[in-house]
């Protein structure tokens, strides 16, 4: 290719704009401080809520506050949860539909921040608890036999 047609080439990528992740449209500004209530994102995030809630609530009426799920381990899932407000509803959900770097930092948030305090929630510890216990003894029934075990197992082995 000629040095010209380089050029040409920088030009065209160059006038082309901004990187757009997930569906941004371009020359359509978004309103990049605002947040976004959409139910979809919504709705599980408030359902996971409910759940945990509901569930720790639940344990320490039973065995009393602070024991069966500390204080501690509720704090890190409520970290964990206004880290995932943060990056899927907050002003950063629209201005990483229009920036790639802003983008990039709703995958951080998500895996660096979210995730591991997420875990140290115990949060099916939690969601157990606000299950009804018809449901919950079925569950728990429906898991002590050798299928499920062996089933988990092939899942979690290091070569899966």
């Amino acid at each position: 290719m000629t040095r010209r047609g380089w050029l040409a080439a920088l030009g065209g990528v160059c006038a082309h704009g901004a990187a757009l992740a997930h569906g941004g449209a371009a020359g359509v500004p978004p309103a990049l401080w605002s947040w976004s209530f959409e139910p979809w994102v919504l709705g599980p995030l408030l359902l996971t809520l409910g759940l945990y809630v509901t569930g720790a609530a639940r344990l320490w009426r039973h065995a009393g506050a602070g024991r069966g799920l500390g204080w501690s381990q509720v704090a890190a899932f409520a970290g964990g949860w206004l880290a995932l407000v943060a990056a899927l509803v907050s002003p950063l959900d629209a201005l990483g539909d229009r920036l790639f770097s802003a983008h990039m930092v709703q995958h951080e948030v998500l895996m660096l921040v979210a995730a591991p305090l997420l875990v140290l929630g115990r949060p099916l510890a939690a969601c157990a608890w606000a299950l009804p216990q018809p449901l919950l003894r079925a569950l728990a029934g429906s898991t002590r036999g050798r299928w499920p075990a062996r089933a988990w197992s092939a899942l979690t082995d290091p070569l899966s």
